[in-house]
């Protein structure tokens, strides 16, 4: 989150095998000081970054930037700007920066051929949905 190191992450990933909402972690109580830094990181548009096989996870275009098919990493929320676009000023409470709790990505892998004497797997990347 802060560009220091990369750690190890708690997803555990088998091949060729679906999961479907996994949880990670306990939900946490955060400090006043330590929101108001995750909303500011939102705001000024940080992303999360994963590696898989040493290979970044990466988010699909989203339609904004034609020239940017594929984005590194996934943003850590919706910013209040984005909320606003969303719902429309005065028409919800709470708008507020939104912070994802839920990530989803896709693993892309390369199976082999019959005429290969490797019978592995290769991971050729992972999209977040």
């Amino acid at each position: 989150l802060f560009g220091k190191k990369v750690e190890p992450s708690l997803y555990a990933i088998a091949m060729k095998q679906d999961e479907k909402c996994v949880q990670l972690c306990k939900p946490i109580e955060m400090n006043e000081g330590k929101q108001k830094l995750l909303t500011s990181r939102i705001e000024d548009a940080y992303r999360g970054h994963l590696l898989l096989d040493n290979l970044p996870v990466a988010e699909e275009g989203t339609g904004m930037l034609e020239s940017t098919p594929v984005i590194s990493g996934f943003p850590l929320g919706l910013s209040k700007k984005s909320v606003e676009k969303i719902y429309g000023k005065g028409k919800q409470a709470d708008l507020k920066t939104k912070v994802y709790n839920h990530l989803e990505f896709t693993v892309h892998i390369h199976e082999p051929t019959a005429f290969l004497f490797n019978e592995d797997f290769d991971i050729e990347g992972a999209t977040k949905k």
